[in-house]
């Protein structure tokens, strides 16, 4: 049996999760969650997942976490018109995703990975290691420890050429 949790208008504020816990909101493999006009702000954790006009700022998954705003485990994730502002993780400072992603009309700014040590490191804004498409999204300002101040990916990732890369993220080393 497939379960649905549908959040609309909420706001999820200083929440935490230890492990492979997230910070707001948890969702597996065969799970569906959709998120409408929701906010999530200074939750802790392995983040949250979310699909349209929903706003992350400063959640963090620790310093050996991933997708300080978003991490999908498998599966897809499809996220629309959202803001990243201000999250960090050890990998993927503002989305992880380790399965198929379509992110569009997305803006993910000011978001860090700061781990050097694990074996995936770096994506201060996206970590990728699925088939994503990126398209008609602002990335800018983002930093990473090690490879990738912008975006990371060890998979296939298509850039639209609505696609803006604005002021190159960072990254040390």
């Amino acid at each position: 049996m497939r379960e649905t949790l549908n959040l609309v208008g909420c706001t999820l504020v200083n929440n935490s999760g230890s492990g492979a816990g997230a910070g707001a909101v948890l969702n597996g493999a065969t799970g569906y969650l959709t998120s409408v006009s929701t906010n999530f702000t200074g939750n802790h954790g392995a983040g949250a997942v979310a699909t349209q006009g929903v706003a992350f700022a400063n959640n963090t998954a620790g310093s050996f976490g991933q997708g300080g705003g978003i991490h999908s485990l498998s599966g897809s994730l499809t996220i629309q018109a959202c803001t990243f502002t201000g999250n960090q993780a050890g990998t993927g400072g503002a989305i992880t995703s380790d399965g198929a992603m379509i992110c569009s009309e997305t803006t993910v700014t000011g978001n860090t990975a700061t781990s050097a040590v694990l074996p995936r490191v770096g994506g201060g804004g996206i970590a990728s290691t699925g088939n994503a498409t990126v398209t008609a999204c602002t990335i800018s300002g983002n930093s990473a420890n090690r490879t990738g101040g912008g975006i990371l990916t060890s998979g296939t990732m298509t850039l639209s050429k609505h696609h803006r890369l604005r002021k190159p993220g960072r990254a040390s080393q």
